[in-house]
């Protein structure tokens, strides 16, 4: 009769909502580009910090499409790369979120001293969903969302000469893209 009544009591309970290591995270979407060029000397990596630590998003060729279009029979290639990319960031009442472009350097690359390189390169961020995880149920807090393209990408003729230089200097300051959070509203610079 005991274990009867034990029983009873212990499936009568109802399960323990789910447990959210933090009460919120955003969703963040968004593309880069670089010119073909650029991709000769460097390897992007996508860098940010949320509530879990740092995370580097090191973008191999695998992940990157060529920007080659066909219309009417003709094909254009862009000479550029580009790559979508989709973050879950575990968002700890911070006002500021930042996404950092870094480069790694490639080794052993040629520099051809008589050629002129087009280094073309962008960080765009097209969508954020902040939402907040609560005992009952996950609600969106605000939503972000920019169609297009926000900024023309960085573009620079490049004589074989000054190569070094302007790769060393793309690696020390990398694009940066900040997602600003003020009470119910995103914006992003």
């Amino acid at each position: 009769m005991l274990f009867t009544f034990l029983l009873v009591l212990c499936c009568s309970c109802e399960p323990d909502p789910p447990v959210y290591e933090h009460n919120m995270t955003m969703s963040i979407s968004g593309n880069a580009r670089w010119s073909d060029d650029l991709l000769k000397f460097v390897t992007p990596v996508l860098y940010y910090t949320d509530a879990d630590g740092e995370h580097e998003i090191i973008v191999e060729e695998s992940m990157r499409n060529d920007d080659i279009w066909e219309m009417d029979d003709e094909v254009y290639d862009f000479n550029t790369e580009s790559w979508k990319y989709d973050i879950s960031y575990n968002y700890n009442n911070e006002e500021t979120v930042y996404l950092r472009l870094k480069y790694l350097i490639k080794q052993d690359v040629e520099v051809d001293e008589n050629s002129t390189y087009t280094f073309e390169h962008l960080l765009n961020v097209t969508n954020v969903m902040l939402t907040r995880h609560d005992k009952d149920k996950p609600y969106i807090i605000s939503i972000y969302s920019q169609m297009g393209n926000k900024d023309l990408p960085e573009e620079v003729d490049c004589p074989g000469s000054d190569v070094d230089e302007y790769i060393n200097a793309l690696v020390t300051a990398p694009l940066e893209r900040k997602i600003i959070v003020s009470g119910s509203s995103i914006s992003v610079e």
